[in-house]
């Protein structure tokens, strides 16, 4: 099958507006490598769930534009700058996903209990209030 490019720049433009979510959530997944399986299954979960425009799109496809997101801390602040113009719902599953991917492992560790207080704060000072319990 032909390499169809106006397909591949719309998949990639449905991928590129969870951008900054997934950038978030793959941070949380490198702070600890353990269980880094179960960790990227929720990623690629949450893409699928938050951008319905990609429910048919394969877990390999989406595992590899994953892949080529950055992580580091300068990405995770950059992106968290960019979520102010995100519904609160779309909010609150993230940071729902963020706090699963931190426990994945059986407990949330200090410095991912420090980077999701930041998560919460950012949004807050972004006027967002996600209604979430952990």
């Amino acid at each position: 099958r032909p390499w169809n490019e106006d397909k591949a720049a719309s998949h990639y433009q449905y991928l590129n507006e969870i951008r900054n979510e997934a950038i978030i959530l793959k941070f949380f997944a490198k702070l600890n490598p353990n269980l880094a399986d179960v960790k990227q299954r929720v990623i690629i979960d949450y893409i699928k769930d938050a951008q319905p425009a990609t429910a048919n799109f394969s877990r390999q496809y989406i595992e590899a534009f994953v892949e080529t997101l950055p992580y580091g801390n300068d990405d995770f602040y950059d992106s968290l700058d960019k979520l102010e113009h995100t519904n609160e719902e779309h909010i609150e599953h993230l940071v729902y996903e963020a706090a699963k991917i931190s426990a994945a492992d059986g407990a949330i560790h200090y410095e991912e209990k420090r980077f999701l207080a930041e998560l919460l704060q950012s949004l807050r000072e972004h006027g967002l209030e996600p209604d979430i319990e952990f």
